[in-house]
């Protein structure tokens, strides 16, 4: 598999890169500016011709403290989210930091196990070749402390999202 990720603006590259791919994975976070720009991407797609089940979105930086109903989103984009990554600062930033995919770095954090999951439903059978199942445990390094999450308070807003989005 050949993994692309391009910029936000589609130039000529990116889109002679589209063109080519099997399956084409928008990932998007849930804000209303992220959600607008992913509903002009999958017009932009259908104006290419871009068939619907060659794309997937996938929600990132997912927490159950965010106040938006995925079922009006699903419903405003016209296609269902496939898979969450949930947001894990720390285990990203490792992964980073390490140089390593989140995948291998911290195999058994629930960050990874989420993107096995969207591996699988968008690859089939054929991902569990490419993703390792789960990566020994090891013991947090102390330095690691310092970036651990701190809780997150929930946002008290709750908002009706077509209302929104219509105003954006």
């Amino acid at each position: 598999y050949v993994v692309i990720d391009p910029q936000h603006t589609f130039d000529a590259i990116t889109l002679a890169a589209l063109d080519q791919c099997d399956d084409i994975v928008l990932v998007l976070t849930l804000d209303i500016p992220a959600i607008r720009s992913t509903q002009r991407s999958l017009a932009l797609f259908d104006r290419l011709g871009y068939p619907r089940h060659k794309v997937r979105v996938v929600v990132n930086r997912w927490s159950k403290q965010i106040d938006l109903d995925l079922q009006q989103v699903e419903r405003f984009l016209g296609e269902k989210v496939v898979g969450f990554v949930q947001s894990d600062y720390r285990a990203a930033v490792n992964s980073i930091n390490l140089g390593q995919p989140l995948v291998t770095s911290d195999a058994s954090s629930k960050m990874a196990a989420e993107i096995r999951h969207i591996a699988r439903a968008i690859c089939g059978d054929n991902a569990n070749n490419i993703l390792p199942a789960t990566a020994p445990d090891e013991r947090p390094r102390s330095w690691m402390k310092l970036f651990q999450r701190q809780k997150a308070q929930k946002a008290e807003a709750n908002f009706d999202l077509q209302a929104t989005l219509d105003r954006a």
